[in-house]
């Protein structure tokens, strides 16, 4: 048989059909954060921390710079900061609608 095929059948009902159960999850029980173009209010909680965390990064990295230098700051504090970043940035996402 080619996945071109088709199959048509014809059946014919012997029992009582069977009504379907009742809904375990509706609408109503859902989180207001679950809505149509909600936001996740949770998140702000995050990207704070994140923020605090880049701002630390970033005061570390300037007393290294006195320390060490230019060139060795940028090797350690660069791959810190754009870890944070791109962690960081997952966060805000979830202050987006959730239906874009």
């Amino acid at each position: 048989m080619c996945i071109r095929d088709s199959i048509y059948v014809d059946a014919t009902l012997t029992s009582p059909a069977v009504s379907a159960p009742a809904r375990v999850l509706g609408a109503a029980s859902l989180l207001p954060a679950e809505d149509a173009m909600a936001t996740d209010p949770e998140a702000w909680v995050d990207v704070a921390l994140f923020l605090l965390a880049i701002a630390a990064v970033a005061l570390a990295a300037a007393w290294i710079r006195v320390r060490w230098g230019a060139r060795q700051t940028w090797l350690v504090a660069f791959p810190v900061l754009g870890v944070l970043l791109i962690l960081g940035s997952q966060q805000v996402a979830r202050l987006l609608p959730n239906l874009l």
